[in-house]
């Protein structure tokens, strides 16, 4: 069954106005909520109105049907938040490298 045009574009209206306010897990569990409602075809639209992957909805739908509970947390232990630096390959930090115009190399002694 093919979704329609216009529940599409309900549904992107809906997602701008609210993911921005959501963690990532709400968003997933959100959109796998929608896609379901949708039924077959539902988890494409959805993505596509979100402008995700199809693959970050269906983790969603999966983790509806498993019915967890959340942990008060957003990412597992240790689990990094990807920043903008680690997306970058052209930013880079250099931490504890002191550079002058008089040295010749980066290493403070």
């Amino acid at each position: 069954m093919r979704i329609p045009d216009e529940t599409r574009d309900q549904l992107a209206v809906k997602f701008a106005v609210l993911l921005p306010h959501l963690d990532e897990r709400q968003r997933r569990l959100l959109m796998a909520a929608e896609a379901r409602s949708l039924g077959h075809g539902g988890v494409r639209a959805v993505a596509q109105a979100a402008a995700v992957s199809e693959t970050t909805v269906r983790k969603g739908v999966f983790e509806l049907e498993a019915g967890e509970e959340s942990l008060g947390r957003v990412r597992r232990p240790g689990e990094p938040k990807t920043g903008p630096l680690d997306r970058s390959p052209d930013t880079r930090v250099v931490q504890g490298t002191t550079l002058s115009a008089t040295s010749s190399s980066g290493t403070a002694w």
